[in-house]
């Protein structure tokens, strides 16, 4: 991790004891032997982040279509047209940013080069009272992903998570005991 870290010319990168990673973090646990310390890294609030990047986007011309999916796509000479709700749309470029639904709308442009494999991830909001970190720890990576993490929030408290589960459903947003069982568990493994 460091190396692809350094690879990626992410700078101050530190490989340090567990005990100088307990004395950054009180309430790490100590069974942590090293850390992978990146003094650079930081944090955001993901629905600020959104809301500014949608209000950026509008001062700049951008026009939002809020519920008019899209239901087909066309070439028409050098753009393409694409039927949004009730209106058609013709660009000159179009961006898919559909997320779990990417695979359809690139089906209907006449990709159908992949296809969407949904995978759940539940997150546990700590109470404020409860924060038990000052910055973002993360766990040793495995093949499903970054792996389950405790980090603050912009807010003042914390969370833990993701949990990463392969669904069917790509409307399923349940939060199950069982998730929430795990995150604490894995969170604990941490701090």
């Amino acid at each position: 991790l460091m190396e692809r870290g350094q690879k990626n010319g992410v700078p101050d990168l530190a490989l340090i004891s567990g005990a100088a990673a307990r004395r950054m973090e009180p309430s790490l646990s100590d069974k942590v032997r090293r850390a992978l310390y990146a003094p650079t890294a930081g944090i955001t609030c993901p629905y600020q982040l959104t809301i500014a990047c949608a209000e950026n986007a509008r001062d700049n011309g951008c026009e939002w279509l809020l519920g008019a999916p899209v239901r087909a796509i066309a070439r028409e000479g050098d753009a393409l047209s694409l039927q949004a709700g009730a209106r058609t749309v013709r660009a000159r470029f179009a961006v898919n940013a559909a997320g779990l639904y990417a695979d359809e709308i690139a089906r209907l442009a006449g990709d159908d080069s992949f296809a969407i494999a949904p995978r759940k991830g539940e997150y546990l909001l700590l109470d404020r009272a409860a924060t038990p970190v000052e910055k973002v720890i993360f766990q040793t990576p495995s093949r499903l992903g970054k792996g389950i993490l405790v980090a603050p929030t912009v807010d003042g408290n914390a969370f833990a998570g993701p949990t990463a589960v392969d669904i069917s459903d790509k409307e399923d947003r349940s939060v199950t005991r069982e998730g929430l069982d795990h995150l604490r568990e894995m969170a604990r493994k941490s701090v």
